[in-house]
């Protein structure tokens, strides 16, 4: 600043500089040469100057032998340091009344202040002084750059400990954003600590720095673009690096004579200074041993080193050839011929006169910006960057030494960059002076305000927005107290939830309210409101840990309502319309298996205004991708088989069809029409007949080719299963324990999965093994037969079937699934499922109907089932307790006994919940009219009282599992979609806080949830000795989701007039990419195994999905762009 003032007089301006005294140290320092600048020294108050006396010591020591300045910690604590250091004098200049009348009468036209102390800004904003110019000492202040929209320079710029050019690595850029990170953290924390502070005492409406520097006529930053790394600036932000350096005056200059005797001493002359905020005296022993040794093994060279202290101890180990200070004239050091190099810590000062004095240098950066103003001066080739932890290594350190000592390579690059700043066009004091003057002419300058500032980080740059919003939620803690800006319509019916980065809490919390179909997932809890309307940090941490792990309890959830109820009600609905498993394999099973992908996908278009069509298509993308590559690698992994031919090329074929399909959409239109989406249904149409087609064709070549065959196996199963058939008094299986696979109890997707792909479990089961397992299982279970997979099943590969090198799917046989069992008839499953001990109700006033109830609304295990889990079932069984009694209270399940109190509260409850999940409970149909539930009431009412005279109580009602198979179904899709919008609201959120892209959400929290519960199912059924099952489960099922999860919602959104665009961005490109490269080496790869699938297979498809994810991380974070 005092340099600034010094230019600005010498150019004929009045200028007054305005100093608070804090460090006593400069108090006579003089550090402005022009006599002509007023100075106001302004004085702590007893109280200030007392604070100032005691505080701590720096402790920036430590920065010798640590790189803690990257972590959060040091970051905070440098922050609250940094904060305390300012708080006290920026809240004496507040309080001062005299000094605000004495600053106002000097009639301004503007204020130049330093954003390192944003008290200056403050002050200057709240005096109304008519323009502001925001000068940085540094090259760049991240906050302070994004506040009047500067790009980040991220891909332009290395961090702190990266490399730059083509040294730099993936992980130099992932430490770019990290210190961005860091950095941004840092001052947002000072800016808001000290403006809390000042709001809290004073009671003034102060605006936050943020809106002050978007404001200002200028950003004058340190850097020249002849020195600096070549980045995109904006016209608002004016470098000056370089206004200051004067190397005729520093030659002018003359040296000590102590001095001039040093330089006469020896041909070579090396000058070492590591600063003034870190001391070499506080450098560590074995660091000062290291650099003695090398000044030894060069006697012939000098060493002037700036060493802070009087230590005769420490004299008296170093050589003849080198000569301490405690202080040295640093620029005439440099400007001298005799002087052959500096060794410096990096400090944006020294920096720039090495620069301009045309000297070769190393740089031994410390702490902060000193790596990236290394690397800066590194790139023209004139000097070296050294770490300081070399320091302790001598000969490293002679062999740089020597290398530019006595190579003129670096002399030559050196003297040709002092050359370019010297002779560069535009002087930058000219530029300083003009732009100054400009400002004070013109005031405010809306002109060179840049739109991106007005756009959300989303839209400008995705990969800033998720760290500055990162940091805005462990940062920003304060409401603010100035009148932000108006939300008209225009913003509050946004189709993107883009929050704008220079925006306060206020305003921020402001939009999101204004726009709920946007910004929250359609759900009653508005998750992305509660984060970002909440201004105490701690709160809002809590906030969103709380709403991660709501969001892992919705998947359980979901989970259990596909497994427990949806699933088993399909199975009822196919038993009663006697549909063959052709038809319902691909239709209700499939349906079942993928109702968590259908349903968030339908919740994701359907459930506002504006479709989150993103996360839809994000979801069914990642889930299909995930599936046909890491889960088919793991089930590929654990066995190697041969698998069923026609399927599972039928299905590669379909799949390839629908991507391709997707693809052309995409390229040739910009929207979604009605056409596409049902076109996607008429494919699943299509799909459905082949499969049909090809069962009729099996079942007849089977016929022909052994028809004598086929009728003796139907009369042996129609004879093992009327000798077979339980008693009403047979034991039943547990919830929990019917697969007696403990903790690797198989789950609905992937039972339902292996349907869809006609699995070859019933060929693989001859006649002899059948009889044998019955005869086992009659004698253990006293006449009851479990058909289901148990741990003694044989395994397939086992046993020789005719059609195996055929690859036919065996022929057909009825599938139950009850409670995570697969039954051959449904007779067994109506035993098994009944897992209730019998309590027999006779009368009303025998009570027993009580016990009865409680029973059927039990949902937890028992004490010997609880035992036998392992920690993480114990804690799904746990968290799934409170949910599974309310849905018991809601959805009718076939698989329980008749229970007709049981089945009166559920009149009651089941209406409402419908209503309730739809969000149509309160709605009125007509003015005057109540809202819907007290219909639902009263309907509820009628439906119980016919219940209630007209259903028995003690006996079973003989149709009541058909009904409750489809009022099953319908309460599960409403219990599904009710927790979809839940997923969807928390998942929205996620993406308000960090700035993720709904694609990034949906293609990995969204579609990897509902794939973990397939990996698991997927591997225990292959362990069974079932691989076609989940090899059919990997690829049939996410085509189903595919073409129903796109076909059905988009199709409905597009029929109500909605708009859905279809952005080709590049993660879209990558999913489509990455999907067909996978479907097509599955393809390749079963003709190059003949079929039988082995790890090499495996191991390419982990391959491709590392790949992916790391071009799609690349992608989201802008490091790649897609040309």
């Amino acid at each position: 600043m005092s340099s600034i003032a010094d230019v600005l007089v010498d150019h004929g301006h009045d200028v007054v500089v305005f100093q608070p005294q804090i460090i006593e140290s400069l108090r006579e320092k003089k550090v402005i040469r022009n006599a002509k600048v007023k100075i106001v020294n302004y004085e702590a108050d007893e109280n200030g100057k007392e604070f100032y006396r005691t505080r701590p010591k720096s402790t920036v020591t430590k920065y010798w032998t640590t790189n803690q300045a990257a972590t959060p910690s040091a970051a905070d604590q440098f922050a609250v340091t940094m904060s305390k250091d300012l708080e006290h004098m920026c809240l004496q200049m507040f309080r001062d009344k005299s000094l605000h009348e004495q600053l106002k009468s000097e009639n301004f036209d503007v204020i130049i202040a330093e954003p390192f102390d944003p008290c200056g800004l403050y002050l200057g904003d709240f005096l109304q002084i008519p323009s502001t110019i925001v000068a940085m000492a540094s090259s760049r202040i991240d906050p302070v750059q994004w506040a009047v929209g500067q790009p980040s320079g991220l891909n332009f710029i290395p961090g702190p400990g990266s490399r730059y050019g083509p040294k730099s690595t993936i992980w130099d850029r992932v430490n770019n954003i990290w210190m961005f990170m860091m950095r941004t953290r840092m001052f947002r924390t000072v800016y808001w600590n000290l403006l809390d502070t000042l709001r809290a005492d004073t009671g003034l409406q102060i605006k936050h720095i943020d809106a002050i520097v978007a404001d200002s006529a200028y950003l004058f930053f340190n850097s020249n673009p002849y020195l600096d790394f070549p980045f995109p600036s904006l016209t608002k932000c004016v470098p000056i690096g370089g206004f200051s350096m004067n190397l005729t005056r520093w030659k002018s200059e003359k040296l000590p004579e102590y001095l001039e005797k040093v330089l006469e001493t020896r041909q070579k002359t090396v000058y070492i200074s590591f600063g003034s905020v870190i001391r070499s005296a506080d450098m560590p022993e074995d660091y000062k041993n290291g650099l003695i040794e090398t000044f030894k093994s060069l006697p012939e060279v000098s060493f002037v080193w700036k060493y802070e202290e009087d230590d005769e101890e420490f004299k008296k180990r170093l050589p003849e050839n080198v000569y301490l200070g405690k202080w040295l004239p640093q620029p005439a050091l440099l400007a001298d011929n005799r002087v052959n190099l500096f060794v410096t810590h990096g400090g944006l000062g020294s920096i720039m006169e090495v620069a301009y004095s045309g000297k070769p240098s190393i740089v031994v950066p410390l702490f902060f910006d000193q790596p990236m103003n290394g690397e800066m001066l590194a790139r023209h080739g004139g000097a070296e960057v050294y770490s300081k932890f070399d320091l302790l290594d001598s000969v490293k350190i002679t062999e740089v030494l020597k290398r530019i000592l006595y190579s003129s390579e670096y002399q030559v690059n050196a003297e040709r960059l002092s050359e370019l700043l010297r002779k560069q066009p535009i002087d930058p004091i000219e530029r300083l002076v003009k732009h100054a003057e400009f400002a004070s002419e013109f005031k405010k300058l809306p002109e060179l305000d840049p739109y991106s500032r007005h756009l959300s980080f989303a839209q400008a740059e995705l990969t800033n927005d998720s760290y500055y919003d990162y940091l805005d939620v462990l940062g920003s803690t304060n409401v603010s107290l100035y009148e932000g800006m108006p939300f008209d319509e225009e913003l509050c019916g946004a189709e993107e939830c883009l929050i704008n980065k220079t925006w306060t809490s206020d305003e921020k919390c402001a939009y999101i309210k204004c726009n709920p179909d946007s910004c929250e997932g359609g759900g009653y809890l508005q998750w992305s409101q509660y984060v970002k309307c909440q201004y105490n940090i701690g709160v809002r941490v809590v906030l969103i840990i709380l709403g991660i792990i709501y969001l892992i309890i919705l998947f359980i959830i979901m989970s259990s309502i596909a497994d427990d109820f949806f699933c088993p009600a399909i199975s009822g609905i196919v038993k009663h319309l006697r549909m063959s498993e052709s038809i319902a394999g691909v239709t209700f099973l499939a349906f079942g298996n993928g109702a968590p992908d259908v349903f968030s996908s339908i919740s994701s278009v359907l459930t506002s205004p504006t479709p989150k069509a993103d996360l839809a298509l994000g979801d069914l993308f990642g889930t299909s991708i995930f599936v046909t590559t890491v889960v088919l690698a793991i089930i590929i992994l654990t066995k190697s088989f041969r698998v069923a031919i026609i399927p599972t090329l039928r299905d590669l074929i379909f799949y390839m069809i629908t991507l391709a399909f997707i693809v052309f959409c995409f390229i040739k239109f910009d929207k979604i029409e009605v056409w596409m989406p049902a076109t996607f249904l008429g494919i699943y149409g299509v799909y459905v007949g082949t499969v049909i087609l090809l069962s009729i064709l099996r079942t007849r070549r089977k016929k022909k080719r052994n028809p004598k065959k086929q009728r003796k196996e139907e009369e042996e199963e129609e004879e093992g299963e009327n000798s077979s058939r339980p008693s009403s008094s047979a034991s039943t299986s547990s919830i929990y324990g019917a697969m007696r696979l403990k903790e690797e109890r198989i789950s609905l997707s992937a039972l339902f999965h292996f349907m869809i792909g006609y699995s070859q479990f019933i060929r693989n089961l001859n006649t002899a093994n059948r009889r044998k397992q019955k005869i086992e299982e009659n004698n253990e279970n006293g006449g009851y037969v479990n058909r289901g997979f148990t741990a003694e099943l044989e395994a397939p590969d086992s046993v020789e079937m005719s059609d195996e090198e055929s690859g036919d799917e065996g022929r057909e046989e009825e599938f139950v699934y009850a409670h995570g069992t697969v039954y051959t008839s449904h007779d067994q499953a109506s035993i098994a499922a009944t897992e209730l001990e019998t309590v027999e109700v006779k009368t009303w006033k025998s009570w027993d109907w009580v016990w009865d109830l409680l029973k059927h609304l039990k949902s937890w295990p028992s004490c010997e089932e609880f035992r036998e889990m392992n920690v993480l079932v114990k804690i799904v069984a746990i968290v799934k307790i409170v949910p599974m009694f309310f849905m018991k209270m809601t959805i009718p399940s076939n698989e329980m006994s008749w229970c007709k109190p049981l089945f009166i509260l559920q009149s009651f409850t089941s209406i409402q919940f419908a209503l309730f999940s739809i969000q149509i409970i309160s709605n009125v149909p007509f003015k005057g009219s109540p809202g819907l539930w007290l219909y639902g009431l009263a309907f509820s009412v009628i439906l119980a009282l016919i219940g209630m005279y007209f259903l028995p109580l003690h006996k079973d009602q003989k149709y009541y599992k058909e009904a409750y198979s489809y009022l099953g179904f319908l309460m599960s899709i409403a219990w599904i979609y009710a927790t979809s919008n839940e997923i969807v609201g928390v998942v929205t959120m996620i993406g308000v806080v960090t700035g993720l892209s709904m694609e990034l959400l949906g293609l990995t929290i969204m579609a990897w949830s509902n794939c973990i519960g397939d990996i698991v199912a997927d591997i225990a059924v292959v362990k069974q000795g079932f691989p076609k099952m989940a090899m059919a489960a990997a690829i049939g099922g996410p085509l189903f989701n595919l073409l129903i999860g796109f076909g059905l919602p988009f199709t409905i959104a597009a029929a109500q007039g909605k708009e859905i665009e279809l952005q080709i961005n590049p993660v879209y490109r990558l999913l489509m990419l990455f999907l067909a490269i996978s479907l097509v080496t599955t393809f390749v790869a079963l003709f190059i195994e003949r079929f039988t699938v082995r790890w090499p297979h495996a191991v390419a498809l982990i391959f491709i999905f590392a790949t992916f994810l790391i071009f799609i991380c690349l992608a989201e974070f802008h490091v790649l762009e897609w040309k």
